[in-house]
């Protein structure tokens, strides 16, 4: 809790990506076209924490404070009772 940079080891850093969904209170979401997963990667893989690239990582990413992002949690709701639809009894 206290002197967190001291031991952060950015080399170790890394990201998982799952086809699939995870948790159930998301705080970001990601949100691109395929075409632009080369340069959503890229910027991943060469991720330096200056202002610059927050910015190019807002491009991809929005969270809860984003007008757009109940919108787009809409989205994925829908998507996770198309693809679990035995779920949606259990939500409602």
């Amino acid at each position: 809790m206290f002197d967190e940079q001291s031991r952060l080891d950015p080399s170790r850093d890394s990201a998982d990506f799952f086809f699939d969904f995870i948790g159930s209170y998301p705080n970001m979401l990601l949100e691109m076209g395929l075409e632009e997963a080369p340069a959503f990667f890229d910027m991943l893989a060469h991720y330096k924490d200056t202002p610059e690239y927050r910015r190019h990582f807002f491009h991809f990413g929005m969270t809860r404070d984003n007008p757009r992002f109940w919108e787009s949690y809409d989205w994925f709701q829908k998507r996770f009772e198309t693809m679990y639809p035995s779920t949606r009894a259990c939500l409602t």
